[in-house]
């Protein structure tokens, strides 16, 4: 006998994007959904049985803000280190503004913030909480000298001024 899973909804099924507005162009897609489902379909195969692996909420929201001309930049951030809590070297250097980046990843993350016209955050929601993985990248990324900067006084100022639009997908 055989049985089948598919994980966890099809393609068709997702809700539609809102609409992006003229003049955003490139925009950031962070993934910080987990990757249980895979792993999941993974042991399901190992057991013989058939499973289907859905994309991600990014890899499909990728395709759909490709598909209407955008430019897009996929960070997976469970490859860039993000699945792991902030160092206690990167506590220490995150007021060093130009210093506070450590990892490539946080390079990199950085770097493709501060290209993108829009950012899109696709995480999973828990118990009303964001995933750790999405909590990691906003502390080890959103720091001084990338999403803000201090005055002279110490007041805070924005520095992520390119971003234009930022979008939520969550996965509950």
């Amino acid at each position: 006998f055989g049985v089948s899973l598919t994980l966890p909804v099809a393609e068709d099924d997702s809700p539609p994007l809102a609409q992006i507005p003229d003049g955003v162009s490139r925009i950031l897609v962070a993934d910080a959904q987990d990757t249980s489902r895979l792993i999941l379909a993974r042991q399901v195969e190992a057991l013989g049985l058939a499973a289907v692996a859905v994309p991600s909420l990014a890899a499909l929201a990728q395709v759909r803000l490709t598909a209407a001309g955008h430019d897009v930049d996929l960070l997976t951030l469970a490859d860039h280190g993000f699945d792991a809590f902030m160092s206690a070297s990167e506590r220490r250097a995150y007021h060093d503004q130009g210093r506070n980046l450590l990892t490539p990843g946080t390079q990199r993350s950085a770097d493709l913030l501060r290209a993108a016209d829009a950012l899109v955050v696709c995480c999973a929601v828990r118990g009303g909480a964001m995933s750790p993985m999405a909590k990691s990248w906003f502390e080890r990324v959103f720091v001084p000298g990338v999403s803000f900067t201090f005055t002279r006084s110490g007041r805070v100022t924005g520095a992520l001024t390119n971003i234009r639009r930022v979008g939520l997908i969550v996965d509950s």
